[in-house]
């Protein structure tokens, strides 16, 4: 059984951000919350939050970390029920806010 790090996990689901918008509904078909976008923000969240802990460990960059925290708010700010159309697997594709998250998923992997 491979036991996944928490820098393993927070690449994976920056991996994910950053992925072509057909990989991302296929991970959400796979994952069983699709057409529900709502997993890529959550999953990401949750590990952003962990992520001064692993700055703390010195595992991450300051900067590594300042990406993290800006992806979150970027997904932050297109959050909530005024914007649920966002958060449909049919906007993956089409939605500006998604195009932005993927561009700045790019560049926290090459940070991270």
């Amino acid at each position: 059984m491979t036991v996944l790090t928490l820098l393993d996990q927070l690449r994976a689901a920056v991996e994910r951000l950053a992925a072509p918008a057909a990989i991302q509904v296929q991970f959400l078909k796979e994952f069983g919350t699709y057409p529900s976008a709502d997993e890529l923000g959550l999953l990401f969240h949750d590990l952003a939050v962990a992520a001064s802990h692993l700055r703390s460990q010195n595992v991450i960059s300051e900067q590594a970390l300042a990406s993290i925290r800006g992806l979150d708010e970027k997904i932050t700010d297109f959050s909530g029920d005024s914007y649920s159309d966002e958060w449909d697997a049919s906007a993956l594709e089409r939605s500006r806010n998604w195009a932005d998250v993927r561009e700045m998923a790019s560049k926290t992997l090459r940070e991270l």
